[in-house]
């Protein structure tokens, strides 16, 4: 690909120059691991120090997709700023690889600790709206990144005052 001209300024394919607010995702991205981090610290990450009980195999799975989710977001919600779009663009490829990955982990969590909350004595009724809640939750993220799925390897559309 070579450099193109766009309502008469010439932007290099590979680095474009992005405003300085677009850093405003990065900063979101950034938060949003930093709650996931310490949200999960006492029961996953840190579940030693806090004598938290052992977690089953399909757990962990479901924390490392989803962390590393969240740590695929934020590097390319970094990378905007600094003009790397076609590095962000193929990254998004793998985002949306774990985001595929992230809805059946989450089914076998979901399911585990349904079956689990019925075995321990909870009402059917508090544990069937536990898992309305969670399977709404489910299908809200499936929902908002399937379009993401057919934008992957997608040329971005250019105007005049998309490049600078």
């Amino acid at each position: 690909m070579t450099n193109g001209d766009f309502g008469g300024v010439a932007v290099d394919p590979i680095r474009v120059r992005v405003p300085i607010s677009h850093s405003f995702f990065t900063w979101m991205a950034a938060l949003l691991l930093v709650i996931n981090l310490v949200g999960f610290s006492p029961t996953y990450f840190l579940r030693i120090w806090f004598h938290a009980p052992a977690l089953p195999l399909h757990v962990h799975l479901h924390g490392a997709l989803f962390t590393s989710w969240f740590v695929l977001f934020l590097i390319q919600a970094s990378l905007v700023p600094r003009g790397r779009l076609r590095l962000h663009r193929r990254l998004g490829a793998a985002g949306v690889a774990l985001a595929a990955l992230i809805v059946p982990a989450t089914l076998a969590v979901i399911y585990s600790s349904h079956s689990r909350s019925l075995g321990s004595g909870g009402s059917e009724g508090q544990v069937a709206s536990l898992l309305f809640g969670q399977l709404n939750l489910l299908t809200a993220y499936a929902t908002f990144v399937s379009p993401v799925q057919s934008l992957v390897g997608v040329e971005p559309m250019r105007t005049r005052d998309s490049c600078c």
